[in-house]
């Protein structure tokens, strides 16, 4: 049987050869050549950093294109590049060319060798393509065909307009977001920040250039006339796929970026199998001293949404939006520090609140699923824990917030959010489940400023109504200021109310949101403030004169979880008093507070 198999390949390779003029030979090996020298140049010229004699390596290694090359030319029929081919060409040099090419428009020097599986990737699918074109008689196949182009096709489009809005391609940052992103937030940004026509406009291109290559592609396979012509392709076709989807696609850089993505992600779920033994570890430093003992009653953490104080009147004065009214008379009131230079740790939920609810930081080089959480050091300090959120409820996403949110002895989110929009408001009647006469550490987790801005403010509460970016975060703002105030009023009539904490989880560019890609201060600069009540500060009068002469101390949100540790005099193995904003060892200033997952210090802000 295998000598019978053997004889029909090598008729089938004979049959390739037959009747082929020398011309041919030569204008196959030149069409070869011609390949090699684009995917190399195309390395070539976008590989920085590496030693000469790799450049050399490199180029023996792409020779293996052009004898593929010659193997599918001989294989088809025709030249590689010809008219019928023109689609997959195409197709194939945009996956050699885009990432590599916006990356060093991008100004960041790249390892070589995400750059040489990048032109190896586009490379492999030309050949890929090419073969497929060879089956495109069948009506399945062509359809088939089609839809392979378009999704070959979407990858660089979506680097493209990345890297238009951005100034950067996509990668492991940019994914990070998009794994832990609903399809309601992506529709929500696509609406924000792309609009309805661009949108239909990009739908119309794809809906075309799938109906071309469709039409098209009963009209560009040859007939193979030869006896294994399209057993050979087949063939081929299978070695590629294999090989590419074993060897080059993996290396492919976004789907290398993808993979790191998955690690973290996997990482994360390392937290829930380590918890038991983390919270079992933490011992109090003085489980006596505790607040929950010197001041029984209520602390309320409220996490905020994409919210600035670049545009809080609590913050400027002369800013032309009156947004923060409840917040600006609260500033002369006793306990109460509206702090002036705080800063996000990062620019993404997810990420930023992994370290703010935990005691992992840019400083202690800790892993989230190495840390124990804000609702762990509650619990260790004798309160009942609660969590509240408006972000889309507690579901099946391990991300690091709900993981931490699931610690909670009861949590509660509001129902409906397949029908209507819900406003943060329906947070409020929650309060009510809250046992006063107890000892409670409550988390309130808002949608807050949350693009798209006009949908997180009631439309009958809705103050300025031009219409501008400006006015309806303006809008977002003031519900947000009345929020905080109702769950103020609330709690301190009805939970014995001894703490309340507000901060954002990152800021906001009102006029392109908040993207992984994008630098900018403004992302990062963040309101804050602590109020302690009378009975709080008469337990603790040392952290509380602390707080008020820190207004104007640098902080970065991810020292959150030591400063609560502190707050709530549940101090232990597993805080660090140098980030405690109540401790007399706090050492953070403008010198050595740093954002962006320490890229960037925030003495650079200016």
């Amino acid at each position: 049987m295998n000598a019978g198999y053997g004889r029909k390949v090598r008729g089938w390779i004979k049959e390739l050869f037959d009747g082929m003029s020398i011309k041919e030979k030569k204008n196959y090996i030149k069409h070869s050549l011609m390949f090699y020298i684009v995917a190399y140049s195309m390395f070539f010229c976008t590989s920085y950093g590496i030693i000469e004699r790799y450049f050399f390596i490199r180029a023996r290694q792409f020779l293996v294109l052009a004898v593929v090359a010659f193997v599918v030319q001989l294989a088809t029929k025709r030249v590689l590049f010809c008219r019928k081919n023109i689609i997959p060409i195409i197709l194939g040099i945009t996956w050699m060319a885009t990432w590599p090419i916006l990356s060093n428009l991008d100004g960041i020097a790249h390892a070589s060798m995400l750059t040489v599986y990048d032109v190896l990737t586009g490379a492999y699918l030309t050949f890929f393509l090419i073969l497929f074109q060879q089956f495109c008689r069948w009506r399945v196949l062509r359809l088939l065909y089609a839809a392979c182009c378009v999704g070959t096709l979407f990858i660089p489009i979506a680097h493209i307009i990345h890297f238009a809005l951005y100034g950067h391609p996509i990668d492991d940052t940019s994914l990070m977001g998009v794994s832990q992103t609903t399809l309601l937030d992506w529709w929500s940004w696509l609406l924000a920040y792309i609009g309805y026509l661009p949108l239909v406009g990009c739908i119309a291109v794809f809906a075309i250039f799938f109906a071309v290559t469709y039409y098209y592609g009963n009209r560009i396979y040859n007939t193979l006339v030869h006896r294994g012509g399209y057993k050979v392709c087949a063939i081929l076709l299978l070695i590629l796929a294999w090989y590419f989807g074993k060897t080059v696609l993996p290396r492919y850089s976004l789907i290398h970026s993808w993979n790191q993505v998955q690690t973290y992600l996997a990482e994360e779920k390392m937290f829930q199998q380590n918890h038991a033994e983390l919270y079992a570890d933490m011992q109090l430093h003085d489980p006596e001293n505790t607040a929950a003992k010197r001041a029984p009653g209520t602390i309320i953490l409220v996490i905020g949404e994409s919210a600035s104080r670049d545009h809080m009147q609590v913050y400027h004065p002369d800013y032309p939006y009156e947004d923060t009214p409840w917040m600006t008379r609260m500033v002369s009131q006793p306990g109460v520090t509206v702090f002036r230079n705080a800063y996000a740790c990062y620019n993404q939920t997810a990420v930023a609140l992994s370290y703010v609810l935990t005691e992992s930081s840019q400083y202690n080089g800790k892993r989230f699923y190495d840390s124990d959480s804000i609702v762990d050091v509650a619990h260790k300090a004798g309160y009942d824990t609660y969590w509240f959120t408006n972000q889309g409820g507690i579901g099946k996403d391990d991300a690091p917030v709900t993981m931490v949110a699931k610690l909670a002895d009861h949590v509660m989110t509001p129902a409906g959010y397949e029908d209507h929009i819900v406003y943060d408001g329906d947070l409020l009647p929650f309060l009510k489940e809250v046992d006063g006469t107890k000892n409670n550490f409550v988390v309130i987790h808002l949608m807050g400023s949350h693009a798209l801005y006009k949908f997180r403010c009631p439309p009958d509460q809705t103050k300025w109504t031009d219409g501008e970016p400006a006015s309806e975060y303006a809008n977002s703002l003031l519900y947000t200021d009345s929020i905080l105030q109702q769950i103020f009023d609330y709690a301190q009539q009805n939970l014995r109310l001894q703490a309340m904490i507000y901060l954002s989880d990152h800021g906001e560019n009102i006029y392109e949101g908040h993207h992984p890609q994008m630098l900018g201060f403004e992302q990062v600069r963040i309101p804050m403030f602590i109020y302690t009540s009378a009975q709080y500060m008469q337990a603790y009068p040392d952290k509380s004169l602390r707080l008020r002469k820190r207004e104007n101390a640098y902080f970065s949100n991810d020292m959150l979880y030591d400063t609560i540790a502190g707050l709530l005099g549940a101090t232990s193995n597993h805080s660090d008093s140098h980030q405690d904003l109540t401790s007399e060892d706090y050492a953070y200033h403008r010198d050595n507070v740093m954002t962006f997952l320490g890229k960037r210090f925030v003495r650079e802000d200016e």
